[in-house]
């Protein structure tokens, strides 16, 4: 089923092809980039560990690295594909004393379906393609992985597709702390990830000063 007609993600300026922006930035002082040398090095091994897959970044953690390696890849002979799936699984609130999580609607699935459309990832195009598709995202424990796992087996199901088939078009990159030495990954609470071929997953870690500025 094709969604994409029905689904437009939330605008975003171009920054790759900045002359879209007119005179939005005149006047405007250029930004203290302190985290680009660690954003470089981060971006170099999400790459190296995609799986030599399209690299789908997850929600807005990486919004940095999409616009960095949308500019590096503009200038190769043949233009890596990227793109950002705008979703946030967060639906956890606080109520009789406890947290709670509101299960996903049907609503909530279409429109999830609906995004992934519009980027070209799905069911039949997963079968269909020959690179990977890599999901990027920075990873606490890895449950929006799992949601986005579940919503792409999910899916695969209702349409009667070959999960056997899609299961090698998938690879997932999640991006922890240096200094975290719990892996996701291996966590017993995401058994999804066993479905998956040992290139399926991986893990970069980013540096401590990437997340706070010096000093």
């Amino acid at each position: 089923m094709d969604l994409s007609s029905e689904v437009a993600g939330p605008f975003r300026w171009d920054l790759v092809t900045p002359d879209q922006l007119g005179s939005l930035l005149a006047g405007v002082a250029a930004p203290d980039l302190w985290f680009l040398d660690a954003l470089v090095g981060c971006a170099g091994k999400v790459v190296a560990r995609s799986g030599g897959g399209d690299l789908v970044f997850v929600g807005r953690s990486f919004d940095s690295m999409f616009d960095f390696l949308g500019g590096a890849f503009a200038g190769l002979p043949e233009p890596r594909w990227l793109g950002r799936l705008p979703l946030s699984f967060a639906r956890t609130s606080w109520a009789g004393g406890r947290w709670v999580t509101r299960a996903l609607t049907a609503d909530d699935l279409a429109r999830a379906r609906g995004f992934l459309s519009v980027l070209g990832v799905t069911p039949d195009s997963l079968a269909r393609r020959s690179r990977p598709v890599t999901f990027v995202d920075m990873v606490w424990e890895g449950s929006t992985f799992t949601y986005v796992f579940e919503l792409v087996r999910g899916w695969v199901a209702d349409e009667r597709g070959s999960w056997a088939v899609v299961r090698r078009r998938l690879r997932f990159v999640g991006v922890t702390m240096r200094t975290k030495t719990w892996r996701w990954q291996r966590h017993a609470s995401q058994p999804w990830l066993r479905t998956l071929t040992g290139a399926g997953r991986s893990t970069t870690h980013r540096t401590q000063s990437e997340l706070h500025p010096p000093g």
